[in-house]
C-alpha cells in the first residue's frame, strides 16, 4: 500500500514526534494531504485514532497505509522505532526519505549495548533512498560517514553539515534562523509550531 504515496521515517532517540509534526507541517504546506504515524496516534488529516505502539505491528501498519491511500492522502510521515526494525514491522513499506534525530541511552534493556543501538537504527537508515542525518552528535556522524554522499543530508547546528543552522531565536511560536547550505547558499527562515498535525 506505500506504493504510490511519499513515504518520510523518522527514527532516532529523542525528537521523533515533534520532527513528525514539523514535516507533516511542511508537506501539507508544499500541497500533500497528509497523514501521521506516531506515538501520540495515527492522523488522517482532521481523523485522530489511538495507537499502541510506536510504530505498529506490520499488518496494522499496511492497513493502515492503505486506508491512508484509499482516503487520498498522499503523504505519510511516520517514526520508526528500534523495535519496529529489529521485528520487522516496517518490512515492506517503501520509504521515500528517512530522518535520524540523534542516540541516547535507551533501550539497553532490550538492545544490550549502544553498538546494538545504533546498528538497529542504522540498519533502517541504510535502506533509504534518501537519508537526512543530523549530525550533531558523534553517532549521527558515524552513520552520515558510513552512506553514500549521493544519498545523504547532514544536517545540524554547525559544520560539517551539509545544511546547517544558527542565528537561532526561538519563542513560543517557533524559531528564526539562518540556514545554510551548499554552494554557500543561506536563507532567513522562519519556523512556526504547527497548530494541528
Amino acid at each position: 500500500p506505500s506504493a504510490g504515496l511519499t513515504v518520510v521515517g523518522i527514527t532516532g532517540t529523542n525528537g521523533k514526534t515533534t520532527m513528525s509534526f514539523m514535516i507533516a507541517a511542511a508537506l501539507r504546506a508544499a500541497g500533500e494531504r497528509v497523514g501521521v504515524i506516531g506515538t501520540t496516534g495515527i492522523y488522517l488529516e482532521d481523523e485522530r485514532l489511538p495507537a499502541e505502539r510506536t510504530t505498529p505491528e506490520a499488518v496494522e501498519l499496511h492497513a493502515i497505509l492503505a486506508h491512508i491511500k484509499e482516503r487520498g492522502i498522499t503523504a505519510v510521515v511516520m517514526e520508526v522505532s528500534s523495535h519496529a526494525i529489529v521485528f520487522g514491522r516496517v518490512g515492506g513499506v517503501e520509504f521515500d526519505a528517512g530522518v535520524f534525530t540523534n542516540l541516547t541511552q535507551d533501550h539497553l534493556d532490550f538492545h544490550g549495548t549502544m553498538d546494538a543501538y545504533f546498528a538497529a537504527k542504522a540498519s533502517f537508515i541504510d535502506t533509504v533512498p534518501c537519508a537526512i542525518v543530523c549530525v550533531d552528535d558523534e553517532w549521527g556522524r558515524v552513520l552520515a560517514a558510513r552512506l553514500p554522499a549521493a544519498q545523504t543530508y547532514a544536517v545540524g547546528a554547525d559544520v560539517p553539515a551539509t545544511w546547517f543552522a544558527d542565528g537561532m531565536e526561538i519563542s513560543g511560536d517557533g524559531m528564526d534562523f539562518r540556514l545554510h547550505g551548499p554552494a554557500k547558499v543561506a536563507s532567513e527562515l522562519t519556523a512556526g509550531v504547527p497548530a494541528h498535525v
